[in-house]
């Protein structure tokens, strides 16, 4: 049986790691776009991953940093414009013939 305290470290793990990914998110791109960090490494260090990653997970981790700077730190002139967009030609529908309604109109 598990005891209660094997569910709070269980929870204080979870929550770590909860946090970890949410500054992640949150907090990283803004860094990033204000050039308080230039790497995955300082950025490793001030958020402090959780002890439970492994190392393919840090390493995903990283490969997510390096991309948010390479996608960030981007200079306007690499963003591609948009293609124009091919439309087909515009055609009138085909007049729809009146349809009877009711037996009557049907076999007049």
């Amino acid at each position: 049986k598990r005891v209660l305290s094997d569910y709070i470290s269980q929870a204080t793990v979870d929550l770590e790691t909860s946090d970890f990914f949410a500054r992640l998110y949150s907090e990283v791109p803004l860094a990033i776009s204000t050039g308080s960090v230039s790497s995955a490494d300082e950025i490793l260090t001030l958020l402090k991953p959780p002890a439970n990653l492994t190392a393919d997970e840090l390493d995903a981790v990283k490969s997510t940093i390096n991309e948010m700077i390479t996608t960030i730190t981007a200079p306007a002139e690499a963003v591609k414009e948009p293609g124009e967009i091919e439309y087909p030609e515009l055609v009138a529908p085909v007049p729809v013939s009146r349809v009877p309604v009711s037996v009557h109109q049907m076999s007049v």
